[in-house]
């Protein structure tokens, strides 16, 4: 890390854990849209429970998942064309209801 007056220069990305929101906000198979870093990042929580914080726009087209996304089940269904994505993002569906895993 370069340094500057003897100090380390700040890094060009966040450090550290940020609050965008809490669990018990956010029931099960929801999707809200909250701000971090003045950007946009869309939460949303599984079936089971599972809890994720991702980018805000399908890798498709680039609809926002915060503008009328679903969760189905463990998976998060954009409002667009419907594709859906697991808990890695991976693609694990398409429109006309093909599977694509493997």
């Amino acid at each position: 890390m370069a340094q500057r007056a003897g100090r380390p220069a700040p890094l060009p990305y966040p450090s550290g854990w940020f609050c965008v929101g809490r669990v018990r906000d956010l029931p099960p198979e929801r999707v809200r849209t909250a701000r971090l870093m003045g950007e946009d990042v869309v939460l949303y929580r599984t079936g089971r429970g599972v809890v994720r914080a991702i980018g805000p726009h399908c890798p498709h087209l680039g609809a926002h998942f915060g503008a009328g996304g679903t969760v189905r089940g463990e998976e998060l269904v954009c409002p667009f064309h419907g594709f859906a994505f697991g808990l890695d993002g991976s693609c694990t569906g398409a429109p006309d209801g093909a599977l694509l895993r493997a």
